[in-house]
């Protein structure tokens, strides 16, 4: 398997972890020293390999067919966000614990602490945006608890968060991306083709169908710019992997 096709499928899982880790709870200190590494700059394109055979029919066996990655606006400015709010961060005793408190005040506000007032908070939870009376635990749920369980998928935090939260379908999808990366590397394109089916299929039936909108009201919402940068980060994820699923089918 190419090296750039197998760098980008490892990325999917990396990326939808990463994600489902920032929206699942706060903000911890070691997460914090593992960002305030990351070079927040927009990542290396999936790029076609200029030593590879162009007439190479085998449509894995190379990234020669997948699509230069689009640096999209939002993609950028969630990275400046994120990466200026990290930044900002000073190296002096007490200032990493004054951000992942600050942090976490901000988590709280946009997930955990609901004011009556708050009509257009971002709820992380699928049924609340979907059901017509706006209600948890209501049919998305039930879907997505039926799909974890078809594809023998435990979610560890599902008492407490629900499985239609955004953190849960997130990891999901890291789940069934880590599932493609091991069937493209062992050659079972039987299985991977599947398995992106369903990818593709739960992206457009759930999470692009509704985490648009509550993106869009996290960062309405937030106060830190690196939750106003996670939010944007968030959507253009999604439409860029759904267009990388979509090639891998094609």
């Amino acid at each position: 398997m190419d090296e750039m096709l197998r760098s980008a499928l490892e990325g999917r899982t990396a990326a939808y972890g990463l994600l489902a880790r920032l929206l699942n709870r706060e903000v911890d200190e070691e997460l914090l020293a593992e960002l305030r590494a990351l070079p927040f700059v927009a990542d290396e394109a999936v790029r076609p390999n200029d030593a590879s055979d162009p007439d190479d029919p085998g449509r894995r066996d190379n990234a020669a067919d997948l699509p230069t990655a689009a640096y999209s606006a939002d993609l950028d400015e969630g990275n400046r966000l994120m990466g200026g709010y990290l930044a900002g961060i000073g190296n002096e005793d007490g200032d990493a614990q004054r951000a992942l408190t600050d942090l976490a005040v901000d988590f709280a506000r946009l997930f955990v602490v609901r004011k009556r007032s708050e009509s257009a908070a971002p709820y992380p939870n699928e049924s609340v945006h979907t059901s017509k009376e706006h209600l948890r635990m209501d049919g998305a749920r039930d879907e997505v608890r039926a799909l974890f369980r078809a594809e023998g998928v435990r979610a560890a935090d599902a008492w407490r968060l629900g499985e239609d939260h955004v953190a849960l379908e997130l990891e999901f999808m890291q789940t069934l991306a880590a599932r493609t990366a091991e069937a493209v590397s062992a050659n079972d394109e039987e299985t991977a083709d599947d398995l992106l089916s369903k990818q593709a299929s739960f992206l457009d039936r759930h999470l692009l169908n509704w985490v648009p909108a509550f993106a869009e009201a996290m960062g309405r919402t937030a106060r830190t710019d690196f939750y106003r940068g996670v939010a944007l980060l968030l959507v253009a994820h999604l439409h860029e992997d759904r267009a990388l699923v979509e090639q891998l089918l094609g």
